[in-house]
């Protein structure tokens, strides 16, 4: 199977994309760029109008290159970041951002909006690369959170609720060395978490729990490590098989096996009861890369793939529909 990898230790942590990244050296700065906003925004949550809304239009061109995938904003319509701008899915439309149509990588939603990091659009004047970004206007205008300039950050993590952000870095920038940092207060406070209890292999994804922010998990080709304090100790709470993405909920974790033919598993995070949730078939060759549940509603499950496929279920796997089929809308 095929997932985006990276190792981490203690000290050192290595990342293999499968697209290219570049880095390039500066200082935070304060000053206005286009499309950037210093001041928080309020967005509206529930019931967005996106086929009137002054920023979106339907999609023109198939949609490649998926890099997140989440439901911002406390709101039902499902976002995914691509390597050229946002998209959204909303009452059965594929819609896409007018401008402001970077490389979003490590694409996180939150109740009040998306952290995201990656590179600028093609003609842009904002500095690559785009450090720790910020937006609760859907990408309209985002807000400078942390290492603009200096940072990009493939393997994000953020509480959905809480203003807790997790980032895998590994390059070192001004404030930070290589490993697993976190903040508690919105990107302006970092901390090193010490990782014991987690094997010195490749680990596949990053997350973290909506509102208990010290849980966070890393899955592995070991299994899926889980931390409740804020990644200082880890111990394995699944059985000893590869696992890939994962989504903390409530109550429990979804998670995607990783060792052969793949299964979507669901755990309590009291105790090591799983239950199988009922998958689509995937093209041959194909897997799994980004996980998602509605937070307003918890019966739909959206998933992403390698291969470009988008697929989603509003009662809990009963039933799939492929809402994007290698990139194109069907």
């Amino acid at each position: 199977m095929k997932y985006i990898v990276f190792f981490i230790g203690l000290t050192v942590v290595l990342l293999f994309f499968f697209s290219s990244c570049s880095d390039s050296n500066s200082d935070h700065e304060n000053k206005t760029e286009p499309g950037i906003q210093h001041e928080s925004m309020k967005a509206k949550t529930v019931g967005i109008d996106f086929a009137g809304h002054d920023f979106f239009q339907p999609v023109s061109n198939s949609i490649s290159h998926i890099h997140g995938i989440g439901y911002p904003n406390n709101q039902e319509a499902l976002f995914i970041a691509t390597h050229h701008g946002l998209k959204v899915y909303s009452n059965g439309i594929w819609y896409e951002t007018k401008e402001h149509n970077h490389d979003y990588m490590g694409f996180q939603a939150t109740s009040e909006g998306f952290y995201s990091s990656g590179h600028p659009e093609e003609g842009s004047t904002l500095l690559n690369p785009l450090g720790l970004l910020k937006s609760e206007d859907f990408g309209k205008t985002i807000e400078k959170v942390s290492f603009y300039g200096e940072s990009d950050f493939h393997h994000m993590s953020a509480s959905y609720y809480t203003p807790s952000i997790y980032v895998v870095n590994t390059v070192p920038n001004s404030k930070l060395g290589t490993g697993l940092y976190y903040s508690l207060d919105g990107g302006e406070v970092w901390m090193q978490s010490e990782l014991e209890g987690l094997p010195q292999a490749s680990a596949h994804s990053l997350a973290t729990h909506p509102r208990l922010a010290k849980i966070v998990g890393i899955s592995t080709p070991e299994g899926l490590f889980l931390s409740h304090n804020n990644g200082n100790t880890f111990s394995l709470i699944s059985e000893e098989r590869s696992i890939g993405t994962f989504f903390i909920k409530d109550e429990s974790i979804l998670y995607v096996t990783a060792d052969g033919e793949e299964s979507l598993l669901e755990q309590s995070l009291e105790s090591d009861d799983t239950k199988q949730i009922p998958l689509p078939t995937l093209s041959e060759g194909d897997s799994i890369l980004y996980l998602a549940v509605n937070p307003l509603h918890e019966q739909e499950i959206s998933f992403g793939t390698v291969a470009g496929d988008v697929w989603r279920t509003e009662d809990y796997g009963d039933s799939w529909s492929n809402i994007l089929e290698k990139g194109n809308v069907p």
